[in-house]
């Protein structure tokens, strides 16, 4: 579901030793863009999904496919 999506971004990038900022810069956006979502305020795009999955270098249905 919604938060087991978000929670998985979360584990990837902490397991890739990133930071938000690290993931931020990557995506070129602000950093409450970023924020927003990994702290349940509200649920990202599919478009922001994918940007983050690109700044994490993993395809994201390999990430969507952790969350069944």
């Amino acid at each position: 579901t919604k938060t087991k999506i978000v929670m998985q971004f979360v584990y990837l990038r902490e397991k890739l030793r990133f930071t938000q900022q690290d993931i931020v810069d990557k995506m070129g956006v602000m950093h409450q863009q970023k924020l927003d979502p990994e702290n349940m305020n509200n649920f990202p795009t599919i478009f922001f999904l994918a940007k983050y999955a690109i700044a994490l270098c993993i395809e994201i249905d390999a990430i969507l496919k952790g969350v069944e």
